[in-house]
């Protein structure tokens, strides 16, 4: 399987390293070194329900898209952390990060409720790559 992603509107080749169908994510690997420009990692224990959040995805194909929103709260379940947002997760842009207002990536945008309004979930980043 051949996949390519963009980055600044250049192609880069990039082999699947790590999937997880039953959570649709997975972990991309490069050749080449990509530049990750993430201050840091916010652990799910210190995320407040009510503070204020970004997205940045690339929905129906438009990159680099921002929303924001907020931490509408913290959703633990049996199998794994759910961060719940109002911040746009639309179609195309989960995979994404969510971020807070000091930079620190606090999630990977995953998916939204159908015929809901506003009810969207992100993957705590410190549980992504597990």
């Amino acid at each position: 399987m051949s996949i390519t992603a963009y980055l600044d509107s250049k192609k880069i080749e990039v082999e699947m390293f790590a999937s997880d169908t039953e959570s649709d994510r997975c972990v991309l690997r490069s050749k080449f070194p990509i530049e990750a420009y993430v201050r840091g990692v916010k652990r799910f224990s210190d995320i407040k329900v009510g503070e204020h959040v970004v997205t940045i995805g690339y929905p129906r194909g438009l990159e680099h898209t921002l929303g924001d929103g907020l931490v509408s709260g913290l959703r633990p379940t049996k199998q794994r952390h759910l961060i719940q947002t109002n911040a746009p997760i639309s179609p195309g842009s989960s995979g994404g990060g969510l971020f807070d207002d000091a930079g620190n990536l606090i999630g990977i945008t995953a998916f939204m409720l159908q015929d809901s309004q506003a009810l969207n979930f992100a993957i705590p980043a410190e549980e992504f790559w597990k």
